[in-house]
């Protein structure tokens, strides 16, 4: 589609006219032999075999949400999870009128909404807890091995759970969450409180407390199937007696102090184990393009660079005869994907994609880099349209022809080999209202899938002209 146009935005066509005239006014048009063209094309194919699924092996996975347990979803695949994890330590620890003798129990409580867990309520599971016996290391993957972390013989407690709220008074029932509590022997909780009183300040950091009084836990998911919990805070919790004295009458009572806690400042790792279903492996096997999270499958595709590049410049290019300039306006890129078939577990499409090259997808996690709308982008779904729309992603392609003077570098294997990958995004509202994005990661929150509808994916090439005839 080719309109003609003798009038543009100066900031559109800015560095196209300044060469031409100072002053752009109806004085002269009589005698102006140049012509201003927008074009705007919806070109290329994504049907060929250089557009495809593969599988993950594991996701780079520093996460501040826990998964636990295992799911068998049809036309999706076996999901379990087990965590491994540090903690932040209180700064400090309740010691006056306490003592080793007033130390009753030590909680683990594992918190998640009535609506953040995968599969049936019902389903008895169990877990064991292990003390680790070193520092967890960087980097951190899905698929790290515990072993390296723990010993058998370092078993903390076992219990059986399940996520069903019946039985719960039913003012606990309307705060909206459950918690799992795992009562940790007694002797770890006098253990952290005579570690506090020799030397607190090995609790003023995650670092100190990790290396020097307790390295961490790692949560099993050791029995039972049909369930995954999403947990969403983790505390452990030590509840005492404390003597006092209240108006000059000494008294003892209850009281409880929250001991350490999974943050965001302290390295959390999901053991995610994905088996994608063998119907879905054998579309992909027939050429069908899916995503599926967490662990499961990305989608490569064939980003035509050069080809955007070469038509750009053989529509811009001077002709015997006719001069020409151009300004390349919009590469407006968008991935539509067909309707999920009806399951009974929730599984949606992702909310967001992240476009970034293959070779760059780990070092994008690994360095906790933010996407700066050049060499990295993101979308949301639209639930109305199904579409990832990436909006104008132009600077992809002029960051590329930038590699050499007047914008004549090429692209490489490596600038056409685009990964969409399942992510989240957090954001962060400053005191000005503006809303910033403050951290990228892998989406490992839920099981997610959806199929990538390849024959319709656009991308529309937007540029314009001005030649002159000499």
């Amino acid at each position: 589609m080719k309109m003609k146009n003798l009038w543009l935005s100066g900031l559109l066509l800015a560095t196209a006219l300044i060469a031409c005239n100072d002053d752009i006014s109806d004085i002269g048009a009589s005698v102006d032999n140049s012509k201003i063209e927008i074009t705007a094309d919806s070109i290329f194919s994504f049907d060929g075999d250089d557009n495809y699924s593969t599988l993950l092996e594991a996701v780079p996975n520093r996460t501040v949400t826990q998964l636990l347990g295992n799911v068998e979803i049809p036309k999706y695949g076996k999901l379990s999870s087990d965590f491994i994890t540090q903690f932040m330590p209180a700064i400090s620890i309740d010691t006056t009128g306490v003592t080793e003798e007033s130390l009753d129990s030590l909680v683990l409580s594992l918190n998640f909404s009535y609506d953040s867990f995968i599969g049936d309520s019902l389903a008895p599971m169990q877990l064991s807890v292990y003390r680790l016996n070193k520092t967890i290391g960087k980097p951190v993957y899905s698929n790290i091995d515990p072993s390296e972390y723990y010993s058998p013989d370092d078993l903390l407690i076992r219990r059986s759970y399940n996520a069903s709220v019946l039985g719960l008074p039913s003012s606990q029932q309307k705060l909206g969450y459950k918690t799992v509590s795992v009562k940790l022997p007694i002797e770890l909780g006098k253990e952290l409180f005579n570690s506090y009183r020799e030397n607190p300040n090995n609790f003023s950091t995650p670092r100190l407390f990790s290396e020097n009084v307790f390295a961490g836990m790692y949560v099993q998911s050791s029995y039972g199937n049909g369930n995954l919990l999403n947990i969403q805070q983790a505390i452990v919790s030590m509840y005492y007696k404390k003597n006092e004295i209240i108006d000059e009458i000494d008294s003892t009572y209850n009281a409880a102090q929250v001991y350490m806690a999974i943050t965001p400042e302290v390295i959390c790792n999901n053991l995610i184990r994905t088996e994608v279903s063998e119907d879905i492996l054998s579309r992909v096997e027939q050429g069908e393009l899916y995503i599926q999270s967490p662990a499961g499958l990305d989608a490569v595709i064939h980003f035509p660079a050069q080809d955007i590049i070469n038509r750009f410049r053989e529509a811009t290019e001077s002709k015997e005869g006719k001069y020409s300039q151009g300004i390349l306006n919009g590469v407006n890129f968008s991935v539509p994907i067909f309707a999920n078939p009806k399951n009974n577990f929730g599984i949606n499409p992702p909310q967001y994609l992240l476009f970034v090259r293959k070779s760059e997808k780990d070092k994008f996690f690994q360095s906790k880099q933010l996407t700066d709308d050049t060499n990295t982008f993101y979308a949301q779904l639209n639930e109305s349209t199904r579409t990832y729309d990436f909006g104008n992603i132009r600077n992809y392609i002029l960051e590329i022809m930038k590699r050499e003077e007047n914008y004549q570098g090429n692209a490489t294997a490596e600038d056409e080999e685009i990964v969409l990958t399942p992510i989240w995004v957090y954001t962060e509202t400053t005191s000005n209202k503006q809303v910033i994005i403050s951290d990228i990661v892998p989406y490992i929150t839920q099981p997610t899938q959806a199929r990538i509808d390849k024959e319709n994916i656009k991308i529309k090439l937007v540029y314009s002209s001005q030649s002159f005839s000499f």
